[in-house]
């Protein structure tokens, strides 16, 4: 069965506003919020119950699962009605793709990182101020092996959702796709376990939106790109925070 040809398009005159689009970005907010809010939310907590604890295997494996099942819920909520993007790198590699029109683009951009943003300002709110720790490529790791690394497994990620949730071809793999996405080849699982280690902390880019929004103390390292822009936002809500 041949692939069906690529059609690039800015979007129809009444995309806008058609109630689809609307159900569609609404859908990409939520999804976004119960991801950063729920993932973001469980490394405060451990970092809050074990302040002093080494980043040792039970802990990457620990926040690895709690991102990984927060995503699969988040997918799994907007699949039917979104795609179940959530996440700009998967919505630019659609856009790309020419599965999706640029202005049902942009909307899901906007709609993700309101979501973190908002999953953010609730989190700093619900932990009174407790802020992540920062970003950091780690020692003996140089930004070039860091951004290939990151260059990898977004490449995985495109590839696990092309193949799982895109192509017509997959047959009854569409089934398990949000299950794929999230425990075989998402960043936010296989990051935590493969890069954390180079990366001090790796993350999608909407992860560290939530470390990186400027606030101006300082107190947050930003150092690499990470491979999910909308949980970039997040991060910089909590950086000038005290750590309690």
């Amino acid at each position: 069965m041949a692939m069906p040809a690529r059609r690039y398009a800015f979007g129809r005159a009444d995309e806008a506003t058609h109630p689809d689009s609307m159900r569609a970005t609404l859908s990409e907010l939520l999804s976004t919020f119960i991801f950063v809010f729920a993932s973001e939310g469980s490394v405060l907590a451990l970092d809050k119950l074990y302040p002093d604890a080494a980043l040792g295997a039970s802990r990457l494996i620990a926040i690895a699962l709690a991102h990984a099942l927060s995503f699969f819920a988040a997918v799994t909520s907007s699949l039917n009605v979104s795609g179940g993007h959530v996440n700009p790198a998967i919505t630019f590699g659609s856009l790309v793709g020419g599965r999706i029109s640029v202005v049902r683009a942009v909307y899901y951009w906007l709609a993700q990182l309101v979501g973190a943003v908002v999953a953010s300002l609730l989190l700093r709110l619900a932990t009174d101020g407790l802020r992540p720790r920062g970003f950091a490529v780690a020692a003996g790791v140089g930004n070039l092996n860091a951004l290939v690394m990151e260059i990898v497994m977004t490449f995985g990620l495109m590839y696990t959702v092309y193949a799982t949730a895109i192509d017509p071809r997959r047959g009854s793999l569409g089934t398990i796709a949000p299950l794929a996405i999230a425990f075989i080849f998402n960043p936010v699982t296989t990051d935590h376990i493969l890069l954390r280690p180079q990366l001090s902390q790796s993350s999608p880019p909407f992860i560290l939106l939530f470390h990186s929004l400027g606030y101006a103390n300082g107190a947050c390292t930003y150092q690499h790109q990470p491979n999910k822009p909308s949980r970039s936002s997040e991060a910089a809500l909590f950086c000038s925070s005290s750590d309690k």
